[in-house]
């Protein structure tokens, strides 16, 4: 579904990028932009940078850069589509109808939202009153503060029958959509009535922070009904694509490269309220590759702790392996036998889970002493099936060059030949086949080197597979390319002022970098137009922001005149500057080639005049620098 140009434009104008990042990392002004500590990568000198005049951050030391819309983007862990939506709900600008049926479909996610935020409310609101006591007990002797219950909107829902399904109608909410999101039940009669009864109430919330459905812990004694229940799948809930306090976390989970994954929400609460806040729960349903997808936003590396009886230790090794085909790091949190994080940090307090975290084992470790104290290794049959069971895992991780570690340390495990188990690796030659795929996608993750330009989908030039090399880039080609950046008078005044094309460049990467201006030249905001453009990999993006906001030295004689952090740019003067300069390149290299071939051949005359050519106009290039030079220095 693709947002209108015209749309993101208008969010773009209206949204504040000091004000977006502002809100999650603390800004210092420093000249005309801001700096703060980057939020992507921890450092001790702040090297990140935002500027709300181009509209855009850059991180000096880590590299990441775009506009408003990737910050969202990166920071949250969204798609394009969804910061888009994200920054349009902060500045209230509505979102248009994109087909009948999708402004229908989206009209009705809306209020089903609209709806579940408002039982949320009513949940947190009935907790506080008589009624709830017994639920408010219940949270505080699990020793969750009013801080706790407040931040994950628990609450109560009241022994009545239809007292919320009454409100929300009262409010507009049409009775199919209480159905479907949960909320109500048709009985047989064709009433109405409440589905959550005398319960203590779990928001669940999506990553965004939207409430999604509720988990309930019956309050009362009633044989005949269950303890514990959930919100139905709906159009905006569907716990297999869902992790409870997710939103609450993500940013701990980020800051600390790790998520430790629980089975409910009480374990969830108890961890995060001892100061585990990088703690996500899967809602007690087993893990799945959608909640795993979900985490590697955030991180590559989860350690497991469920329950310490079989049930969680059977749940442990397939969440294993599900996080393991998906490329993450993973490694098991041993509980004692018949505890849950929960109890353990009840009876022993949170230095006990610290060191049971600190001691989480590996995968292969895990998995090799379960089955061991299980005596699936003292046969040569259960051997033989642990030996098939284990290198399929081996083989399921994307990243091959993990294969020979694991390969190794089984073989010490067990005691068994490397080469017996390669044996059985190369056997599996037919499951890696199948993960091919999932191998390129994982490697395509990675930041490469160079900076690969995807050609294909930039109809504006036609060059393939193009590299661009930062390094190779001159101070001078930065300028000029600076220069482009500015808009469209600016880049049009390059070219007919000043006749620049690609063909003055002396480097291949900047012929690139200019490519790619050229592509975005057809609209004012050409820096914007590129940090949007998805086809573009973000590290041309990033580079591309690194010479917008650079600031001296991309001309020598900047370097000389100035080293002030704040200074005014003679443009004209440093592009003629920059021009002469870079012709200089090609004439020096010229005249390198020439004197190459006049070694071969002394005596041809063709070269001795091409020579005598090329040192007259480096004569007269000299000349007109040194002009440039003292103009510049008498400025």
């Amino acid at each position: 579904m693709k947002i209108p140009h015209e749309i993101i434009e208008r969010i773009k104008e209206s949204a504040d990028i000091v004000e977006i990042v502002g809100e999650f990392i603390s800004l210092r002004k420093r000249g005309q932009n801001y700096l703060g500590l980057c939020p992507f990568h921890k450092e001790k000198t702040p090297s990140f940078t935002v500027s709300p005049d181009k509209g855009i951050y850059k991180c000096f030391g880590c590299g990441k850069a775009g506009n408003v819309f990737t910050f969202v983007q990166d920071y949250q862990g969204l798609s394009f589509f969804e910061a888009v939506h994200l920054v349009a709900n902060k500045y209230g600008i509505e979102m248009p109808r994109m087909h009948e049926d999708d402004g229908t479909e989206r009209k009705s996610n809306d209020a089903a939202y609209e709806a579940m935020k408002e039982a949320a409310e009513f949940y947190s609101k009935y907790l506080r009153k008589k009624e709830g006591a017994a639920a408010l007990q219940y949270f505080y002797k699990r020793q969750f503060s009013d801080d706790i219950i407040d931040k994950f909107l628990l609450g109560y829902s009241p022994n009545d029958w239809e007292i919320l399904s009454k409100r929300l109608i009262k409010h507009g909410f049409e009775e199919q959509l209480l159905i479907d999101t949960g909320l109500s039940i048709r009985t047989e009669r064709g009433n109405l009535i409440d589905r959550f009864r005398s319960r203590a109430m779990f928001a669940i919330r999506d990553f965004m922070g939207r409430v999604v459905g509720f988990g309930a812990r019956l309050m009362i004694d009633d044989k005949t009904q269950a303890k514990y229940i959930n919100s139905p799948q709906s159009v905006i809930y569907d716990k297999s694509k869902l992790l409870y306090g997710i939103f609450e976390s993500k940013s701990a989970i980020r800051d600390k490269k790790y998520v430790i994954m629980v089975e409910g929400y009480a374990d969830y609460l108890t961890l995060y309220r001892a100061g585990f806040e990088n703690v996500a729960a899967s809602s007690g349903t087993a893990l799945t590759s959608e909640q795993v997808k979900l985490i590697k936003r955030y991180t590559k590396s989860i350690s497991l702790c469920y329950d310490g009886d079989s049930a969680g230790i059977q749940a442990a090794q397939r969440g294993a392996e599900i996080a393991l085909v998906q490329g993450l790091d993973v490694s098991v949190i041993n509980l004692p036998d018949g505890e849950d994080p929960d109890t353990v940090i009840m009876k022993n307090g949170a230095v006990q889970m610290e060191y049971l975290i600190r001691d989480a084992e590996s995968f292969l470790d895990f998995k090799y002493r379960h089955a061991k104290q299980k005596g699936e290794l003292d046969s040569a049959q259960s051997l033989s099936d642990f030996v098939r069971s284990t290198v399929k895992t081996i083989v399921s991780i994307p990243d091959s060059m993990q294969h020979d570690f694991y390969i190794r340390k089984l073989s010490g495990l067990l005691d068994l030949s490397e080469s017996q188990l390669r044996q059985v690796y190369k056997f599996r030659g037919q499951y890696i086949n199948e993960l091919i795929q999932s191998e390129t996608n994982y490697a395509d993750s990675r930041e490469p080197e160079d900076f690969l330009v995807s050609i294909e989908t930039q109809t504006a030039f036609n060059y393939e597979d193009l590299i661009v090399h930062p390094e190779q880039i001159l101070n001078e080609e930065k300028l000029l390319l600076k220069y482009a950046l500015q808009g469209e008078d600016e880049f049009t005044d390059l070219i007919e002022r000043y006749d620049v094309g690609p063909e003055i460049f002396y480097s291949d990467s900047a012929r690139a970098l200019f490519a790619v201006i050229q592509s975005h030249s057809v609209n004012d905001k050409i820096l914007d137009s590129i940090m949007s453009d998805e086809s573009l990999s973000r590290n041309i993006r990033g580079l591309i922001a690194d010479i917008a906001l650079a600031g001296e030295s991309q001309s020598e004689l900047w370097h000389k005149k100035f080293q002030a952090e704040e200074v005014i740019i003679d443009y004209p003067l440093m592009i003629s500057d920059s021009i002469l300069r870079i012709k200089m390149r090609f004439v020096q290299k010229q005249i390198r080639e020439v004197q190459n071939l006049m070694k071969e051949d002394g005596d041809n005359i063709g070269h001795k005049n091409r020579f005598l050519e090329l040192l007259r106009k480096e004569k007269e290039l000299n000349s007109k620098i040194y002009k440039n030079q003292s103009s510049f220095e008498n400025n």
